[in-house]
């Protein structure tokens, strides 16, 4: 291999891992973990509401502690879609 290509190479290797980065910091503005107050905003619904259902785990959370819940968008997205009710 020639200098000049261990360079492109190189350059090459830092672009993809630049453009992975950029990736990643979009999904996880995309993915971040919510609390219960943004949930039942975007549902339309209150905090407690949104506490109840994940007390009685109908509604996807992640547990960070005894008493700490937050909730994944996509996980939220993904329950909505399956809870949706089609006209037969």
């Amino acid at each position: 291999m020639t200098p000049t290509q261990n360079i492109d190479e190189h350059v090459g290797r830092r672009d993809a891992r630049a453009v992975r980065r950029r990736e990643m910091s979009i999904a996880t503005i995309d993915d971040r973990l919510l609390s219960a107050d943004e949930v039942a905003e975007l549902l339309g619904m209150s905090a407690y509401w949104v506490r109840e259902q994940s007390r009685k785990r109908k509604i996807p959370f992640v547990a960070l502690g005894p008493k700490v819940r937050k909730y994944r968008r996509s996980s939220l997205q993904a329950w909505l879609a399956e809870s949706e009710e089609r006209p037969r």
